[in-house]
């Protein structure tokens, strides 16, 4: 069975615009914010660029960025295994279902018949 993609609508196989969005949002707010807190160092630096502080503070401004990359692609990794995780979490529990469903009322009722008659075959022999 191949698995679920939770951006996938199941029912018509387009992209699901609502659950994009949703998973979209937190990753552009954090982007966001890491931008506004790296603008300060370059705003700085823009300021002062006769001095050597200027280039300093570009460089900070360019290390905050940098962080901010990486902390954003933890995040991204991050979410992504916990929805792989639902993903085969939910899959694991249709699989389940079905098969309940597919145990048929017949079979259970064969089981009982055979173990009614090993019983009756046993009290024969004694």
């Amino acid at each position: 069975m191949t698995p679920s993609n939770p951006l996938i609508d199941p029912e018509t196989g387009d992209i699901d615009l609502e659950r994009l969005y949703y998973e979209a949002r937190p990753i552009a707010e954090l982007m966001v914010l890491l931008a506004g807190v790296a603008l300060v160092p370059f705003a700085a630096a823009f300021a002062v660029t006769s001095s050597l502080i200027g280039p300093l503070l570009a460089v900070l401004g360019q290390f905050v960025l940098a962080v901010g990359a990486g902390v954003v692609l933890l995040y991204v990794v991050s979410r992504a295994i916990q929805l792989a995780r639902e993903s085969n979490h939910e899959d694991a529990e249709e699989s389940n279902s079905d098969d309940v469903e597919e145990t048929n009322s017949d079979d259970v009722e064969e089981t009982n018949n055979d173990d009614v008659e090993e019983t009756n075959n046993d009290d024969a022999d004694e």
